[in-house]
């Protein structure tokens, strides 16, 4: 993918975002994580140790040399250039003279650490909420929300296992007005009338064990939010009991013979391809109608490497550690899968914390590399089965992988099941230029 430039658009214009940009996403701490600049309308930008980069003011790294580099357009997007600097220009882990960059790319000059993609417009950074992160991916998530949260339409939310639907779901809570409450149930942990006395209650004597009455979460959470996570893993009979709530906004309890009104706003949440599950049978498709009356989908933190930085502060904060990390560890944070998404990066913060108590700063200390390595062999089982992806790694499946992607090293690298990091690696053992496969 080539991110295109927009014409410069004259001084009193007001550009629509998103454009291509920069994210500093690490200078020598976590302080300045989030600073944006645009490239809209430039035709070069100088990298340097006392330009004025990001809004924050020039990144003062003694590591930078002050002529580093610079970022250059070319063919509607951007390469990035050295200009001798002492300690080097590296992307995404290799030392680089003359690059052409893609979207996720990780610029590292000095101790300082860029990610070029897009930048939303107005930028995230300083919002006050739960959805952290500045990216244009994130943002797209925050709008998304904010249009639909008042509606009481129902809302699905998808994403791989970590991305934090939860956390979206209690913002549409938040931002929705309602005074009831949020309420959650994991259908996947519960199977027949345990979920359905969870989701619709019961009467006295509805089933064995059932000694007294019990409400439901649609009635518990009148007026409120019920999240349903995971609910392409609900049964049929369960299905049909969930069409007719969102159908006549009542619910029957298990046993009872009239259904009691209620006012519940539902958000469901699947990790799972729903759309396949529909085509499958597995989920009724008038179900998914009702429930996909608007959707979110929340991108894999390896698809938004913007808001490492943010989010490393904010889940230390979070923790009560107030340190900063090292340049060694957030390079190892911003070359890693991330297969479990927030919820890894969690782990790994977690073990960093526990495994150096009086370090001033956190470090890439062998028990949290070994927690990266751990997330990483998840990435590795996954492909081990019988798949395209378990054959060796040749220079022909390489060039393959990137024609079909017209030289997208993230996509390849998706595809391929490797980091970008490790791809790049590969790229220049087999002598195979990335460049060559990219649309002019």
């Amino acid at each position: 993918m080539t991110l295109t430039l927009t014409d410069s658009p004259g001084d009193d214009a007001e550009l629509a975002g998103p454009h291509p940009g920069l994210t500093l996403v690490y200078s020598g701490g976590l302080a300045r994580a989030g600073e944006q600049v645009s490239l809209a309308g430039r035709t070069a930008l100088l990298l340097g140790r006392d330009e004025p980069l990001f809004p924050g003011g020039p990144l003062g790294d003694p590591r930078m040399s002050g002529r580093h580099g610079a970022l250059v357009q070319d063919q509607g997007g951007y390469r990035v250039v050295d200009r001798g600097s002492k300690n080097g220009t590296h992307v995404n882990g290799q030392r680089v003279s003359d690059h052409f960059l893609t979207p996720g790319d990780v610029i590292r000059l000095g101790s300082s650490f860029i990610v070029f993609g897009l930048v939303p417009t107005p930028p995230r950074a300083g919002r006050a909420d739960t959805l952290v992160g500045v990216s244009a991916a994130i943002s797209e998530v925050d709008a998304s929300t904010q249009l639909v949260a008042r509606s009481g339409h129902t809302v699905l939310l998808l994403g791989e296992s970590g991305t934090g639907k939860e956390v979206v779901a209690r913002e549409l809570h938040r931002r929705s007005g309602r005074r009831g409450p949020f309420l959650a149930v994991n259908c996947a942990s519960l199977r027949g009338e345990l979920l359905e006395s969870e989701l619709f209650g019961h009467v006295k004597g509805a089933f064995t064990g059932a000694q007294r009455a019990h409400d439901g979460l649609f009635q518990r959470a009148d007026d409120g939010t019920v999240l349903l996570d995971e609910v392409a893993e609900t049964d049929e009979r369960v299905q049909a009991r969930l069409l007719r709530v969102l159908e006549a906004r009542a619910v029957r309890p298990v046993g009872a013979s009239a259904e009691v009104p209620v006012a519940t706003r539902v958000v469901a949440a699947s990790n799972r391809d729903v759309e396949a599950a529909v085509r499958d049978g597995r989920l009724r498709s008038d179900l998914y109608a009702r429930l996909a009356r608007w959707t979110i989908r929340l991108p894999p933190l390896r698809e938004r490497l913007e808001d490492l930085g943010v989010l490393t502060r904010a889940l230390l904060a979070r923790d009560g550690d107030p340190r900063d990390v090292s340049p060694e560890l957030m390079a190892a944070l911003l070359g890693a899968p991330w297969p479990l998404n927030v919820r890894g990066l969690v782990n790994v913060l977690t073990t960093a914390s526990i495994a150096q108590p009086e370090a001033r700063s956190l470090d890439l200390v062998p028990s949290v590399q070994a927690a990266l390595d751990a997330q990483a062999s998840l990435v590795a089982a996954a492909q081990s089965g019988p798949s395209p992806k378990s054959a060796p790694l040749d220079a022909e499946r390489v060039r393959e992988s990137l024609a079909r992607h017209a030289g997208n090293v993230a996509a390849a690298a998706r595809e391929l099941g490797l980091s970008r990091q490790r791809l790049y690696r590969l790229t220049e053992r087999l002598d195979v230029d990335p460049d060559a496969f990219r649309e002019p």
